[in-house]
């Protein structure tokens, strides 16, 4: 990757970004190899990755994404998962202003890793911090509209990144997805509800509440995250460029007939299609609801290849609720992860505790 030397994961472990990506091509290629080579699963959805692929990529997509603090400018997409005709609007805060807004679809693209789909620049957005309480949550940030994106033609399906720069050229970012309306050999998963679930932008997670350490907040943390929020650094670079990217990267760079969607699709039922070789669980994949773990449960039995690409799958009982910002539906990850806390705690499938422990079970 570009402008950049080493991948840090929780602070400690720093790993090359080559190495990482050969160890997600080890374990996604032993799965796939055994169901079949892209061309023999779908020739024409194969070929139109190849093609998306071979378009000419960017080299500055990942520049100064990691400069300043996560408070010099930060930005959100709503809607998150999108199709054609859909419109994703943005939220963004900078101190210093003007700000451009440039949008990638990521890939291979001859080892680029992302192609430029749109850009606007010149765009004033002011220093605005008003989010609403982090602890109990949700942490809303219902900042004023700063731009948005119609999704026509030239926004082919797949993994998508809004990176919002300032007037020194610091820039952080947001992942979404685009999703396609034609069936693929391969559904990938995203797993937001977890990416959100550890997001402490605005003070707090379902791990800690301002300023105190994870293991000194369990008694003052979030049980609910909103997704009107930005991404931390250490969330985007840690759980999506470090993890999920490379699981992006190489199954285009391989060709494979695929489509993405977010967990929260999977959730309400859209995108997996049931006649696809394989739905693949991307990375950490933490926070199901009990919807999700129905319709997996049920693919598996009618004979639908699940894979899971990390550890940690399935653990949290989470419930998805909404709330309006600005006309729009955000959702908002819920999890008390303590029973006799939760209003529906003594409720199997909604109480939001183990799926192994009751009453759950």
């Amino acid at each position: 990757m570009a402008h950049r030397e080493d991948l840090t994961f929780n602070n400690r472990f720093r790993i090359p970004p080559r190495l990482a990506a050969s160890a997600a091509a080890v374990v996604v290629c032993a799965c796939l190899e055994r169901l079949g080579s892209p061309e023999a699963l779908s020739p024409g959805g194969s070929l139109a990755v190849r093609e998306e692929n071979q378009r000419p990529g960017s080299s500055a997509w990942d520049a100064e994404l990691y400069g300043g603090t996560d408070s010099n400018i930060a930005g959100y997409g709503l809607p998150f998962s999108v199709r054609l005709g859909d419109t994703i609007r943005l939220f963004a805060t900078a101190k210093r202003a003007p700000v451009s807004i440039a949008i990638y679809r990521l890939g291979w693209y001859a080892g680029a890793g992302a192609r430029l789909v749109a850009q606007h620049s010149g765009l004033h957005v002011p220093d605005q911090t008003s989010c609403s309480p982090p602890v109990p949550g949700p942490s809303v940030c219902s900042w004023p509209e700063t731009d948005h994106f119609i999704i026509d033609s030239r926004w082919a399906p797949g993994v998508y990144l809004v990176r919002f720069a300032d007037s020194l050229g610091r820039a952080r970012a947001f992942p979404f997805v685009v999703r396609s309306d034609r069936p693929a050999a391969f559904v990938v998963v995203l797993p937001f509800a977890t990416y959100e679930a550890y997001n402490p932008w605005g003070g707090a997670s379902l791990y800690g509440g301002p300023g105190a350490t994870r293991q000194e907040s369990y008694a003052n943390r979030a049980v609910q995250v909103s997704f009107a929020r930005p991404f931390s650094e250490a969330i985007f670079q840690n759980a999506f460029l470090g993890v999920d990217y490379l699981l992006v990267r190489w199954l285009e760079q391989n060709a494979y007939d695929v489509s993405y969607i977010t967990d929260y699709d999977f959730h309400l039922g859209r995108g997996a299609d049931p006649q696809a070789v394989a739905w693949l669980f991307a990375g950490h994949s933490e926070y199901w609801t009990w919807p999700m773990w129905l319709r997996a449960s049920a693919a598996r039995d009618q004979g639908i290849n699940l894979g899971f690409l990390g550890g940690n799958d399935i653990y949290w009982v989470a419930r998805f609720e909404t709330v309006q910002v600005n006309g729009l539906d955000a959702p908002v990850v819920v999890c008390y992860r303590d029973a006799s806390r939760d209003p529906q705690g003594s409720t199997p499938g909604l109480a939001t505790v183990l799926f192994r422990t009751p009453p759950n079970n």
